[in-house]
């Protein structure tokens, strides 16, 4: 059992069951035909932000650059990077905090390449604002983890979506991710709902 301490100190228990190395590598293949595990976060998009390190804020790409880790020009202004949660930066919007949320910690399965390719929801944070996001796009295999709902987004409804469905899920025939985690991550179930709810609907 692992204890998870909230914002508010409240603490709540959960299992942890580490999966096995198949099962591992459901997830952690860049390319689902291959074998080759890797670590999931390293992506440019995601490093780059500013990080506390033990004399000073710093962005990352920066400081692992000064270190030797990283080559070439960086140039945080311009590189690619995920919104920032629950504060954004000035400008950065909710949709882009959602998209960003749902890239960092779904789109390693969802992505053209992935293991999760096969469901036609690709949830990269470049993926076009269409059917291939799920926006009014009918399931492929979904079963019980459908819940009734016909689409994976249905704009103006988080509360008919079966993204949102399965985020909030914690039967394992029903829940996304599949493996990894026993708690359902509320704050990011309400970030995702609140970007859904306040699409046009147009399904």
């Amino acid at each position: 059992m692992l204890t998870l301490v909230h914002k508010d100190g409240s603490k709540e228990g959960f299992p942890y069951i580490v999966p096995d190395a198949n099962q591992c590598g459901g997830c952690h293949v860049p390319e689902s035909y291959k074998k080759d595990i890797q670590p999931l976060g390293p992506k440019v998009r995601h490093l780059n932000r500013d990080f506390e390190y033990a004399d000073r804020s710093r962005n990352q790409l920066e400081y692992w650059s000064e270190q030797g880790l990283l080559t070439g020009d960086i140039a945080p202004d311009v590189l690619p990077r995920n919104a920032l949660w629950p504060v954004a930066r000035n400008g950065e919007t909710q949709e882009h905090q959602a998209r960003s949320y749902l890239d960092a910690n779904c789109s390693h399965c969802h992505n053209t390449k992935g293991a999760g390719n096969t469901s036609g929801l690709f949830l990269t944070l470049d993926t076009p604002y269409d059917t291939s996001l799920g926006l009014c796009k009918r399931p492929i295999a979904a079963g019980r983890g459908s819940g009734n709902h016909h689409v994976a987004i249905k704009p103006g409804s988080g509360g008919e979506s079966i993204l949102l469905y399965r985020m909030n899920g914690k039967d394992p025939a029903v829940m996304m991710p599949e493996l990894g985690r026993s708690l359902i991550h509320t704050e990011g179930v309400d970030l995702v709902r609140r970007w859904i709810n306040d699409m046009t609907p147009e399904c």
